[in-house]
């Protein structure tokens, strides 16, 4: 009889909407493939997720169990949530139901890999590309001596965790997909307006100064094949008719071609799936290629630009200047797709002249029905050079833990004065993390679905801003 793994997603996050938990669906496929037998439980909408794993458990009495952790807060400096504690408490509810080992994955895993597994005191953890190295370290516990030689491995060793760099594996055409639908029951997340996940390539070249997708999925792009995503994307859409495909790469449109091809691929299937990508280089969006998204079903998109200012973009270490992000604007004017544009304000050097520059981007070249994102303080990660920043300005020191949310600020600016600067802007179609967190916004996306309306949700943002303007002004 082959091992019994019981995966569980801990994400229980669903605002703005839930995500699907593509990893998790990666590896539980993989250790199928590999002859295990597999189980899930999804906590995402779970009021009384004790209950739930307590009959998970008890019903198929796993050998293993895996937790999934997506995120380890909500990037959010005001009002802030560390999902790490409710992993803890998991872990533990688990310890007093089985005795089966415990070991942790998912995204976060490779952010920080050994305080994490400090943290909520786990057996192991696995991190980077968990569905090549799962089964083979599972199969090495199971004979009785787990291979601590395998990449992406955390362990514990003489009284202290330990870990091994991961290896990013070369070739991304497994025997199988994601398979999420043979693993999660996605009627609840499509009712609270979840894209389905579509991830065609890993690997991120670029060194922005705050970001951990290069730690987490390598520098060296590996690439899917564009038929066998587009053969993904078919199957899913006949079997699940989802109401958006998303692509998840840590930018979709680099390097040059790629995007392109998957285009093409998709036109000449004759494909009928809505799709969305967030994360768009506006130095690579050529007119050729927004024409191209047009035709293969891409009905919105975004553009993470962060900001509008040169000095600001050099700070951050962008690929590209000013002029580049008014030339994406441009060319995207007359695009039909549904337009967001993420900026990220407050990094080294910030200060009232450039979150002008980028206000004034917004004012002079984005359409009345583009939709602008403004992300305000920079969460600080280990490994980024916004950490060795923020070390020589001493906003932190060697002793501050960043395992818990740590941010980053501009000394030239305050909060305050940006969130005035935003509110004097007076523009309708900014939205910032706050407008996320109002009463009755997950009511709202509920009656986006019920009414059949076409996403995705921050399509909807000038419209209830206006209803919003409205009602503080009669008070």
């Amino acid at each position: 009889m082959s091992a019994k793994i019981l995966l569980i997603n801990s994400n229980q996050e669903t605002s703005p909407s839930p995500v699907l938990p593509i990893g998790m669906a990666y590896v539980a496929s993989s250790l199928a493939h590999n002859n295990f037998d597999v189980c899930s439980a999804d906590l995402c909408f779970k009021k009384s997720w004790r209950k739930y794993l307590q009959r998970k458990i008890k019903h198929f009495k796993p050998d293993f169990l895996g937790i999934s952790i997506r995120n380890i807060d909500n990037n959010d400096q005001v009002k802030t949530k560390f999902y790490l504690e409710n992993v803890k408490n998991i872990i533990d509810f688990c310890r007093s139901e089985t005795s089966a080992g415990i070991f942790c994955g998912g995204a976060a895993m490779a952010v920080m890999p050994v305080k994490i597994i400090q943290y909520v005191g786990a057996d192991f953890g696995i991190f980077g590309d968990g569905e090549d190295v799962t089964p083979k370290f599972l199969s090495s516990w199971i004979q009785g001596t787990p291979d601590l030689s395998l990449p992406g491995i955390v362990y514990k060793e003489d009284g202290k965790v330990k870990s091994n760099a991961a290896k990013p594996i070369e070739n991304l055409e497994a025997p199988f997909t994601s398979e999420i639908g043979r693993w999660l029951d996605m009627v609840p997340y499509f009712k609270h307006e979840a894209a389905y996940p579509i991830q065609a390539k890993r690997g991120c070249q670029f060194d922005c100064i705050y970001c951990t997708y290069a730690r987490c999925e390598g520098k060296r792009y590996r690439f899917r094949c564009s038929k066998a995503i587009v053969d993904e994307i078919l199957a899913v859409n006949k079997k699940y008719r989802p109401k958006t495909f998303e692509f998840v790469d840590s930018i979709f449109n680099h390097p040059t071609g790629f995007a392109e091809d998957i285009c093409r691929e998709l036109i000449n299937a004759k494909s009928k799936a809505n799709l969305n990508t967030i994360e768009l280089n506006p130095k690579f969006l050529t007119t050729e290629l927004i024409d191209l998204m047009e035709k293969a079903g891409f009905t919105s998109c975004g553009i993470t630009c962060e900001s509008a200012s040169d000095k600001m973009l050099q700070s951050l270490k962008k690929s590209y200047n000013s002029k580049d992000v008014i030339s994406a604007a441009r060319r995207l004017k007359n695009s039909r797709m549904k337009k967001i544009w993420i900026f990220l304000l407050g990094g080294p050097g910030e200060n009232e002249e450039t979150v002008k520059e980028t206000l004034d981007f917004v004012k002079n070249e984005l359409g009345n029905n583009d939709v602008v994102y403004f992300n305000i303080g920079i969460r600080i990660y280990p490994g980024t050079d916004i950490e060795t920043i923020a070390l020589e300005e001493n906003v932190i020191d060697q002793n501050t833990d960043l395992l818990y949310p740590t941010f980053y600020f501009s000394s030239l600016i305050t909060r305050e004065t940006i969130e005035q600067m935003i509110t004097n802007a007076n523009c309708n179609k900014i939205v910032t993390i706050k407008d996320l967190q109002i009463p009755g916004l997950n009511v709202l996306l509920r009656l986006i679905n019920m009414l059949h309306l076409k996403g995705p949700y921050w399509s909807y943002a000038p419209i209830l801003n206006k209803i919003r303007s409205f009602l503080t002004w009669q008070k």
